[in-house]
């Protein structure tokens, strides 16, 4: 199970205030101790929490996605840069796993940049979001590629969000080590827009990729 968390803003906001132009959430204050920001901060983190710890006690782990494209200034938490956003991502981390005891959770980073890297220590995943323009049969190896570059070479990687899909042949010739990838809601995946029903047969039916049915085949 994949978790991704569009956080709306802790203070004030309007609409889907997650989005930075939305909110005029300062996301640098909540680093300061004392401040308004840094409480709402760890408030909301409370609630969310309690979520959370339903998946512990059933014993479902989960690939958890805070503070995602921080390389990006859209949302609240990448507005003042991925440096921000990687030190909110740390106190987030230490938070969970030494005061809520949240040890079901993997942590998935999401950010291309290397100043926004927090460090191995923090990290489970490494991953990018991509959205082509337009379709281009791809394993999206490039990408790949340009992800370690700017985080590190020790971690499982992942598309944490895509547009098109991969596409599982050349995935099985070059051996691009993707561990999954998620194809976004709405029109990507609903509809032939963007994926025809014949690609996503083509992978699903891959011996090259490994699917739920192949998971409970191998128990």
């Amino acid at each position: 199970m994949t978790l991704s968390f569009h956080w709306f803003s802790p203070i004030d906001g309007h609409d889907k205030s997650f989005y930075a132009e939305n909110t005029d959430f300062d996301a640098s204050r909540i680093l300061i101790d004392g401040t308004a920001e840094r409480a709402a901060f760890y408030h909301d983190m409370d609630i969310v929490a309690e979520e959370l710890e339903k998946f512990r006690e059933a014993e479902i782990p989960v690939l958890w996605r805070p503070f995602h494209e921080s390389d990006g200034d859209w949302f609240w938490w990448g507005a003042k840069g991925p440096e921000t956003a990687k030190e909110l991502y740390k106190l987030m981390f230490e938070y969970y796993t030494q005061v809520h005891h949240l040890n079901h959770l993997l942590w998935v980073w999401n950010c291309r940049l290397k100043e926004g890297y927090p460090g191995d220590a923090y990290v489970d995943v490494i991953s990018v979001d991509i959205y082509l323009e337009k379709y281009a049969k791809t394993d999206y190896h490039e990408d790949y590629m340009k992800l370690i570059a700017s985080t590190t070479k020790n971690k499982v990687a992942a598309l944490a969000e895509v547009g098109y899909l991969p596409d599982v042949e050349m995935l099985e010739q070059s051996h691009t080590p993707w561990a999954y990838y998620m194809t976004w809601s709405k029109e990507f995946c609903i509809g032939e827009q963007y994926n025809s029903t014949t690609q996503l047969q083509k992978m699903y039916a891959s011996d090259y990729a490994l699917t739920i049915d192949c998971r409970r085949k191998n128990v």
